[in-house]
């Protein structure tokens, strides 16, 4: 008489331990994928890419040297982000500098207070302008804005130094960088 068929091959008197060489070769490759998408993840972390560290910071410079501005390149919605502007006085009085900020700051960003305050600010169809008054012989002297973003997606923004009229751009005084609003 033949012995029947059995799905798997008896182990230690009669216990069957099966054993599927498809089904083990797909675990495994289940298994490298999520390990490499779990190391993408911590790189992405650790860089910063998906909040603070070395990568979360930027500094886009206009051309002149006279003008930059820090930023985080990918932000969350309804959190505070900074933008630092970087501006210089060479003289050896005070001087109030106008930045031209583009419209897109406002409503995406949700615009909150500025440190220091702002000589004077106003809002036109275009942007926004903010008078920041600079003492003598500053290089470095930091403007700050806060805001907090309210909508995901990204928001491209441009900045200028205006003229002391306060009515064009300042030659090669013109910065462009884009946020990126996570939810």
């Amino acid at each position: 008489m033949e012995e029947p068929m059995r799905g798997a091959d008896p182990v230690a008197g009669g216990l069957e331990v099966g054993y599927d060489e498809t089904f083990e070769a797909r675990w495994r490759y289940v298994q490298n994928i999520g390990l490499l998408v779990f190391a993408v993840f911590l790189v992405a972390c650790v860089a910063g890419l998906l909040g603070r560290g070395p990568f979360s910071h930027h500094t886009a410079g206009a051309r002149n040297g006279l003008f930059s501005v820090d930023y985080e390149p990918v932000v969350r919605a309804s959190t505070s982000t900074l933008l630092t502007f970087h501006l210089s006085n060479g003289s050896d009085s005070t001087v109030t500098r106008t930045i031209f900020v583009s419209g897109r700051i406002v409503e995406p960003l949700g615009l909150q207070p500025s440190w220091p305050p702002q000589i004077s600010g106003s809002i036109g169809a275009a942007g926004l302008f903010l008078n920041v008054s600079i003492a003598p012989h500053q290089n470095n002297a930091l403007f700050r804005v806060a805001a907090m973003p309210s909508a995901p997606g990204p928001v491209p923004m441009t900045a200028s130094l205006l003229d002391p009229a306060g009515v064009q751009a300042l030659p090669d005084a013109e910065v462009h960088w884009t946020q990126v609003i996570l939810p």
